[in-house]
């Protein structure tokens, strides 16, 4: 089965999604979570945020291992945070996408930014989010995790580009 993953990257939550590609249904959905040490331990935060993003990336890797899809497909935070740990929670999903594209040079990595995703999905970027995770459940059937913000913002990914020219040569 040829099939493609879906990210919505984060260093606390990150949600994964695999898509057969031919028939355009899910066969798994995952939320990935790494829990803050540094309260606990008497840890500054930057050596906890470097701990997260290690494991997180370990998983994500692993998860693409495992899956072996023909294309990965990431929502990534675009600019406009407000504030500091936001605009440093976009750069750290940025920094792992990177990554992750450089451990599948092989593998062709897509990655849309909100905007872009609410517009294919919705007929316009001023959409919110709320509005593309309703489209993703009109048009899937997968039994979605009661926890699913990350998920639905990954398969909304996924969704933006099915009729991209990538996805049309892997279902020929």
């Amino acid at each position: 089965m040829a099939s493609i993953v879906g990210m919505d990257l984060g260093f606390r939550n990150t949600g994964l999604v695999t898509v057969d590609v031919a028939t355009y249904c899910v066969t798994d959905a995952t939320t990935l979570t790494t829990k803050p040490e540094a309260k606990k331990q008497n840890l500054y935060k930057a050596p906890d945020d470097v701990r997260s993003c290690t494991e997180m990336a370990s998983q994500v890797l692993r998860y693409i291992r495992q899956v072996e899809p023909r294309v990965l497909i990431a929502e990534i935070p675009h600019g406009g945070a407000k504030s500091h740990s936001g605009s440093r929670g976009m750069g750290i999903a940025t920094g792992m996408l990177g990554a992750i594209a450089a451990a599948f040079p092989e593998t062709p990595t897509l990655w849309l930014i909100p905007t872009q995703v609410r517009a294919a999905l919705c007929g316009r970027a001023s959409a919110s989010k709320l509005d593309a995770q309703a489209v993703v459940l009109a048009r899937t059937t997968y039994p979605w995790p009661t926890a699913q913000e990350h998920v639905l913002d990954a398969m909304a990914a996924v969704l933006a580009v099915m009729e991209s020219d990538i996805i049309k040569l892997l279902r020929q």
